[in-house]
């Protein structure tokens, strides 16, 4: 019984990703045998990179996200995350990407020292609800970047189809 259930919760779940991002990349497919943690983990992609609404454009979340999969070197986000990002116009002011970078680079490497990030964040421009979701962005794909390496996850072939 335990397996039956198992199983159509996998099958809701993919065909839920499957709505949102037209096939099941291989981040999510990996943990078949786990279907609590692809529903949590998607759960939390679909409301801090998918929805519309939320103080980041969806280019500086594509682009947060293709900065720290280059800072942790996972190039399954990388290719997964510059094919999304191509879908959008990212517009920028200079210091704002200079900021993001630096962002990525404290958090994804050294994140004790990053307690002067808000305020310079604010120097820059964001506004405390665009800093706040921007490190939550990061941390995301930190831990992404993870599951992509602790798993050895592979570039699928099709994977353009899942950059939606």
């Amino acid at each position: 019984m335990e397996a039956q259930f198992n199983e159509n919760k996998l099958e809701k779940l993919f065909n839920k990703i499957k709505l949102k991002r037209n096939e099941v990349a291989s981040i999510h497919q990996e943990f078949s045998s786990f279907p609590e943690g692809i529903e949590a983990h998607f759960d939390f992609y679909e409301k801090i990179i998918l929805a519309e609404g939320l103080p980041l454009s969806r280019s500086e979340r594509e682009y947060l996200a293709v900065l720290s999969s280059e800072e942790n070197s996972c190039q399954y986000c990388i290719e997964h995350h510059k094919e999304a990002l191509i879908k959008y116009d990212l517009n920028l002011e200079e210091r704002r990407i200079s900021f993001y970078k630096h962002l990525v680079a404290i958090l994804s490497k050294e994140p004790w020292k990053s307690t002067t990030l808000k305020s310079r964040a604010l120097e820059v421009g964001l506004n405390e609800a665009e800093y706040a979701h921007a490190v939550m962005v990061i941390g995301y794909f930190n831990m992404a970047n993870r599951l992509v390496f602790g798993l050895d996850i592979q570039l699928e072939d099709d994977f353009k189809e899942t950059c939606q």
